[in-house]
């Protein structure tokens, strides 16, 4: 049952957190990042 879990889940969370470091490099003024840059008084 874990094997399965495990096969399934593992790729999706590896393409999900894949695609969310794209969003970050390509168009960091997504919400994603922005309270974090905003903390550091990054943008603007």
């Amino acid at each position: 049952m874990r094997d399965t879990w495990m096969t399934i889940v593992g790729p999706i969370l590896l393409l999900f957190a894949m695609f969310r470091a794209l969003l970050q490099v390509l168009l960091p003024e997504l919400p994603i990042n922005n309270n974090k840059e905003a903390l550091k008084g990054g943008y603007e």
